[in-house]
C-alpha cells in the first residue's frame, strides 16, 4: 500500500462557528490519525471557550440542534455523557460547553489522502 495521510474534511458548512474553525484546520495533514484526532478535539473545545463567544451563542449550537435531541444523545447516553464531565473537569456548570462541543466535532470527519 502506498504512502497516504489523513485530512480534516467537513461535513456540513451551515454553521459559522465550524466555518471558522476549519479555517484554521484545512490544511493540516499527517500520517498519525490519532494526533489529528486528539488535537482537532482539543482545538474545537478551546475554540469554543474563547472570549470570542457568550454563553448565548454557545447555548445557540445546542438550540439549534435540539434540546430533546442532546438530552436524549449527550445525557442519557452515560459513556458519552461521561466523556463530556471528563472533557469539562467535572464542573457541571461547563456542561453547555461539552454539549456544545460534541455538536461541533460531529461536523469533521477524517479523510484518507494520496500523500
Amino acid at each position: 500500500m502506498g504512502e497516504y495521510k489523513y485530512k480534516i474534511i467537513i461535513k456540513k458548512t451551515d454553521n459559522n462557528i465550524v466555518n471558522t474553525i476549519y479555517e484554521k484546520v484545512n490544511k493540516i495533514q499527517t500520517r498519525d490519525r490519532d494526533w489529528l484526532v486528539y488535537n482537532l478535539r482539543k482545538y474545537v473545545y478551546d475554540h469554543l471557550r474563547l472570549p470570542l463567544y457568550e454563553i448565548k451563542d454557545i447555548e445557540g449550537i445546542i438550540c439549534n440542534y435540539g434540546i430533546q435531541k442532546a438530552i436524549k444523545y449527550f445525557i442519557l447516553n452515560k459513556k458519552i455523557y461521561e466523556d463530556i464531565m471528563t472533557i469539562i473537569d467535572h464542573d457541571e456548570n461547563n456542561i453547555v460547553y461539552g454539549i456544545a462541543y460534541y455538536i461541533i466535532y460531529e461536523y469533521f470527519e477524517y479523510r484518507i489522502i494520496p500523500n
